[in-house]
């Protein structure tokens, strides 16, 4: 896809330390994210993906370096791993109830999640309690909150654990039309290669805190498989951390 004359966001030398950790997580990270593309955040466990996305989100501070949105009005939403939802509200509550804190009325968040409900085949359970839904059922909940807000730029932590092959499939098709039709930015940390090679337009990967490559899987795969790729940009023999 074409890039767009003016990059929207920019992550310039973010830098982010934990309290008595010997390390830093994350060590002058750059790079940008445009408006209507996704852009895949990889790396083995305890690379900084997870600290990153709070930072660019707003959780966590950095102790050095700028987040750069060139946008008058713009929204972020963040959708962890680590799930908080609560468990004695139905789906349909949930929703409701999210949505009723970014001031939208009943027909406006209908109007969001009746399709997103069908999408996810979660409309014959929207009176369900989240404590009775399985993890993958969770999952596709937080991302229709997500959306709820209508975003500017959507992050992604993982967002299809626990998910099926149908699921996955829906899923990707759907941030694809996000990105496309909607021009919202993505940033999708995923360890799913499969994901990150079928909807991404770039990549960017961390190595313990540090970025090591940032462009697209085609240039990086370079006649290799993308596994590969990732083992010889990395230094990290052991493929099954990423």
């Amino acid at each position: 896809m074409e890039r767009l004359e003016m990059v929207m966001l920019e992550i310039r030398e973010i830098s982010y330390t934990y309290d008595n950790a010997k390390k830093a997580a994350l060590q002058s990270i750059s790079f940008e994210l445009d408006r209507g593309e996704i852009v895949g955040l990889v790396g083995h466990n305890g690379a900084g993906k997870s600290t990153l996305l709070e930072c660019i989100s707003g959780l966590k501070w950095p102790q050095s370096g700028k987040i750069i949105i060139n946008e008058k009005e713009y929204g972020i939403s963040f959708v962890p791993n680590d799930l908080f939802l609560y468990n004695m509200l139905t789906i349909k509550e949930t929703l409701y109830f999210i949505g009723s804190l970014h001031s939208l009325s009943r027909i406006e968040i209908d109007k969001v999640i009746k399709p997103l409900l069908r999408l996810f085949s979660l409309n014959s359970k929207e009176n369900d309690y989240m404590k009775d839904l399985s993890y993958g059922m969770k999952q596709q909940v937080a991302l229709i909150i997500g959306i709820l807000s209508k975003p500017t730029y959507f992050l992604l932590d993982e967002p299809m654990n626990g998910f099926d092959a149908l699921s996955t499939k829906k899923t990707k098709d759907y941030l694809t039309s996000l990105a496309k039709e909607k021009e919202i930015g993505i940033l999708l940390s995923s360890h799913r290669l499969d994901i990150i090679e079928d909807i991404c337009d770039r990549v960017v990967i961390l190595n313990t805190g540090r970025l090591v490559y940032e462009g697209t899987v085609s240039q990086l795969k370079n006649n290799q498989t993308f596994e590969d790729a990732l083992i010889s940009v990395s230094g990290d023999k052991h493929a099954d951390n990423f």
